[in-house]
């Protein structure tokens, strides 16, 4: 039977390593349910191109894909919502990064006085 200790100390690093997986599961999760409301059901939404009714129809249920990602993060992590924080975190890096390079379409993108010239 294994040592007290040993036992305490790869219940610790299950419980860390199950917050990586956790985001990476929920972002993934996240991602590709976004990909199906926008792309496939909505066959593409597009800032110009998109009529405001079926923008919103859209933007709610991209809402409910990241939260459904953010609930198996949270679900899948021992620490509660520190996934869905992480995964908070990263659309922010993502969001800014896509907007400095030129590659968001829409309000955002226009912000050209972000981008590095």
């Amino acid at each position: 039977m294994p040592e007290p200790d040993l036992v305490s100390r790869r219940s610790s690093i299950k419980r860390f390593l199950r917050t990586p997986i956790a985001v990476v599961v929920g972002y993934a999760l996240m991602g590709g349910l976004i990909t199906l409301v926008q792309e496939t059901w909505f066959g593409g939404v597009g800032w110009h191109e998109t009529p405001f009714g079926e923008s919103l129809v859209a933007g709610f249920f991209t809402c409910v894909a990241s939260a459904i990602g953010a609930v198996a993060a949270t679900a899948i992590a021992a620490n509660g919502r520190i996934p869905a924080l992480i995964m908070s975190g990263l659309v922010v890096v993502e969001t800014t990064w896509l907007v400095t390079l030129g590659r968001a379409h829409g309000p955002l993108g226009s912000m050209r006085w972000l981008r590095r010239r």
